[in-house]
């Protein structure tokens, strides 16, 4: 995913958990102390670099909040409108584990043999 925002990304919150992405602080315009946001990703001189989501996903529906911070451009505040942008994309990798089966289906293995194995049996007799 890659933000970008008009004027700071305070935060991004996955189900209700904020996300642990990088943050500095910075003076926003319009004001003088520093404030917190995420870095790369406030202001529009071009789209941050990517962020990752790893954690936090359940099944089902997710929710994804943005907490942007609009700073002010005059004492009336006029003409200085919020803005964000977020580019998605979704990348599968596969897993690094290897399954092995459980012991139960050794057992329903072994009893499917033993019935082929009766079975042939079972014919070779009425055949001879």
């Amino acid at each position: 995913m890659q933000v970008a925002t008009d004027n700071g990304l305070l935060d991004i919150k996955l189900n209700g958990t904020s996300v642990p992405l990088p943050k500095s602080d910075m003076v926003l315009p319009g004001h003088t102390a520093a404030t917190r946001v995420v870095s790369d990703a406030t202001g529009f001189s071009g789209l941050g670099s990517p962020l990752s989501i790893l954690d936090g996903f359940q099944s089902g529906e997710n929710t994804l909040e943005f907490y942007v911070r609009n700073s002010v451009s005059n004492l009336e505040n006029d003409g200085n409108p919020a803005g964000m942008l977020a580019i998605f994309s979704s990348e599968v990798t596969s897993s690094d584990e290897v399954h092995s089966p459980e012991p139960a289906s050794f057992v329903l293995l072994a009893i499917g043999f033993g019935f082929i194995g009766s079975a042939t049996a079972v014919r070779r007799k009425h055949r001879a």
